[in-house]
């Protein structure tokens, strides 16, 4: 997979170098997610940013009558995650399910601040 669309959205997001965002790039792994899998579901603590290739991703939640409500679609070059559970490591609120049938991402594990070799 090719991280070039990576590399050029952290270093538009991130006050860096060049050689830094390559580093922080390195650290995500290709996966491929098959039609209706899930990369996060509600109570469940977000443990990998997914950096979208190709393909689409719907995050939703559930109102107080239970049903589903589309919070977010995600494509390429975008990032799928909930950033306040995968920061603060705590349990979404959020479901992300891939809507087509084979997405290609990039994803990168959590590790807390000072356990990364960055």
């Amino acid at each position: 997979m090719n991280k070039d669309n990576l590399i050029r959205l952290v270093l538009g997001i991130l006050p860096t170098t060049a050689a830094k965002a390559q580093q922080i790039v390195e650290k995500f792994e290709a996966r491929k997610i098959s039609k209706n899998e899930y990369i996060l579901k509600e109570g469940a603590l977000c443990k990998e940013s997914h950096f979208i290739e190709e393909g689409f991703m719907r995050a939703y939640t559930y109102d107080l009558d239970g049903n589903d409500v589309t919070t977010a679609f995600y494509s390429a070059g975008q990032t799928a995650y909930d950033p306040f559970s995968f920061f603060k490591q705590t349990p979404s609120k959020e479901n992300i399910q891939a809507v087509n049938k084979e997405n290609g991402n990039l994803h990168v594990r959590y590790a807390p601040v000072g356990h990364s070799n960055l």
